[in-house]
């Protein structure tokens, strides 16, 4: 499964290459091209928002991943994505949300947690998401694992008023080393991450900036092709 046992834990090796030489990892080495790195695995780290009938919905503390919100190309000047009349910037239709509830969702939690995760309905309200819904439309999905809105940020669980969510925590030296887009600050690298909502334009994305701003659509927009991070959220069975 790619990982080395190594006493009571265990590792997974990432090997240095050209475009991550240089890089400071937190325990003062730099990372040299063509060198072997293992990485110990660990839990992750999350955070309650929300609890009731025996299910907690649960907001993950880190930056887990990176993706773009849709391919460079997929989509056109007009907005839309390639061959189709679905907005580019639509959540439901991204690549952004396959490859997280795909391939993230795989690599980041066994078949016996898989288990406990129910699926959630994940809606996108009128301007959250497409622009479409700015004329009344809506969409949604069904899912295990999502990202969340500006709206579900801002009004219904008002994480951009608690000191130091937003920023989250440094990005793993592993992400560091398998090339995640990181700004540096002082010793350490942080990461911007995605929302669903849309941004300023119809072919922009919005995401909060690495160092924690969630502001106006014009603030946080970026392309779509843009590489963010990744905090998933999560509705856990605990009873």
């Amino acid at each position: 499964n790619g990982l080395y046992p190594y006493g009571d834990k265990e590792y997974t090796l990432v090997r240095g290459s050209e475009d991550t030489e240089g890089k400071r990892l937190s325990n003062g080495l730099y990372i040299e091209r063509d060198g072997y790195y293992f990485f110990s695995t660990e839990k992750i780290r999350w955070r309650v928002l929300e609890e009731k009938n025996g299910e907690m919905l649960l907001f993950s503390e880190s930056v887990l991943g990176s993706y773009v919100f849709n391919e460079t190309n997929s989509y056109n000047a007009l907005g839309y994505l390639v061959g189709t009349q679905k907005s580019s910037n639509d959540y439901a239709e991204s690549a952004l949300r396959t490859y997280i509830t795909e391939t993230l969702y795989n690599q980041i939690f066994s078949t016996r947690e898989k288990a406990s995760i129910l699926e959630k309905w994940v809606f996108n309200r009128p301007g959250e998401s497409a622009y479409p819904l700015m004329q009344g439309l809506d969409t949604s999905s069904k899912d295990k694992i999502h990202i969340l809105s500006y709206w579900e940020i801002v009004d219904k669980y008002q994480l951009a008023v608690e000191e130091n969510l937003l920023p989250c925590n440094p990005v793993s030296d592993y992400l560091v080393a398998l090339n995640h887009k990181v700004e540096r600050v002082g010793d350490r690298y942080y990461s911007d991450w995605w929302v669903r909502t849309c941004g300023s334009k119809i072919n922009f994305g919005s995401r909060v900036t690495y160092s924690g701003v969630i502001g106006t659509a014009t603030q946080c927009s970026v392309n779509l092709d843009h590489v963010a991070g990744i905090r998933p959220t999560i509705l856990l069975k605990v009873q």
